[in-house]
């Protein structure tokens, strides 16, 4: 979302109105093409929510995090993974990096455990863990995906914290 052409909270507030348990946005006012009530935006193919305001197009996370707080972060974060999902709880300011660790596992992912990579050559299964931007760290070579993964866990705990994610039943 460009800033520079970026609604203003207030302009915000006075076009939409958020059901922060629902997540729903919907049109405060008539327009030629919305009515008041109406549900604000439509889901894409992503499945992010975008919402149409004066020629722009906006996500609507991004939108409702900015009515809600004031701040607008570097990224605003699905805590689920869903991004269909823009209930209050599930919105959470991020880093870049941080959003990457909560992703879910990687639809090219072939070991079927994310943080595990399967070695042909010796049949092992290596697990290894994003420690920062361009930091990884290796954490071991080990005989299932299972165990692999379970060292991944660990590490993404302590390394990720509160954006810790196993890959384990998270949409994108």
């Amino acid at each position: 979302m460009s800033q520079s052409h970026h609604p203003s909270r207030q302009e915000l507030l006075d076009l939409l109105n958020y059901d922060s348990v629902s997540g729903q946005l919907t049109w405060k006012k008539s327009t030629r093409v919305t009515k008041p009530g109406k549900i604000a935006g439509s889901v894409k193919k992503d499945g992010y929510v975008i919402v149409k305001i004066n020629r722009h197009f906006y996500r609507a996370h991004r939108l409702i995090y900015f009515m809600q707080t004031g701040d607008l972060p570097e990224c605003v974060d699905h805590i689920d993974g869903n991004p269909s999902n823009n209930s209050w709880v599930n919105l959470r300011a991020a880093t870049n990096t941080d959003n990457t660790r909560n992703q879910k596992l990687r639809k090219n992912n072939t070991s079927g455990f994310k943080g595990v990579t399967h070695i042909k050559s010796s049949g092992r299964f290596q697990a290894a863990i994003r420690t920062g931007e361009k930091n990884s760290k290796y954490l071991g070579s080990f005989s299932t995906p299972e165990e692999a993964h379970a060292a991944y866990c660990v590490a993404a705990n302590v390394f990720h914290g509160e954006f810790a994610n196993s890959g384990e039943s998270n949409a994108e």
